[in-house]
């Protein structure tokens, strides 16, 4: 877990602040959606990874809802929170296959991609609005 905290924070801080909040949750959403087919094709093939795959969605899809950015529902969270949480949750869905034993079969494929999709994401959107690159210190201390 600790060497896939240590690459997210590597691929964040390196990437270009190029994204802005609304950017951002459209990428959030297609994600989500994709999260949610994904479940519905692994279910039939391999139920442990598509109950995965569930889990992987509510929680994305509840860190999306409590967030102030556009297309935020409850807005109760603080956008670079929700960068924060957006990166526990990429290290959660990345090791739900070795977790669940189903790490050796072709479904653990879609966690290991989605989790670098979402490091990805987050590495690219500027949380601070600054546009500077290094902004996981900034994520790190970031409040409710």
């Amino acid at each position: 877990m600790n060497l896939v905290n240590s690459l997210a924070k590597q691929v964040t801080d390196r990437l270009p602040k190029s994204l802005s909040p609304t950017s951002h949750a459209v990428a959030d959403y297609i994600l989500l959606a994709g999260t949610v087919a994904a479940a519905t094709y692994l279910f039939r093939r391999n139920r442990t990874a598509g109950a995965c795959a569930v889990i992987a969605a509510v929680t994305e899809g509840a860190n999306m809802a409590l967030t102030d950015f556009p297309g935020g529902i409850f807005k109760t969270i603080s956008f670079p929170m929700h960068g924060r949480l957006g990166l526990g949750i990429a290290a959660m869905v990345a090791s739900m296959p070795k977790l669940m034993n189903f790490d050796k079969t072709p479904e653990a494929r879609f966690f290991q991609m989605h989790s670098l999709a979402v490091v990805s994401l987050i590495g690219m959107t500027d949380f601070t609005g600054t546009g500077k690159t290094r902004q996981v210190r900034e994520l790190q201390h970031a409040e409710v």
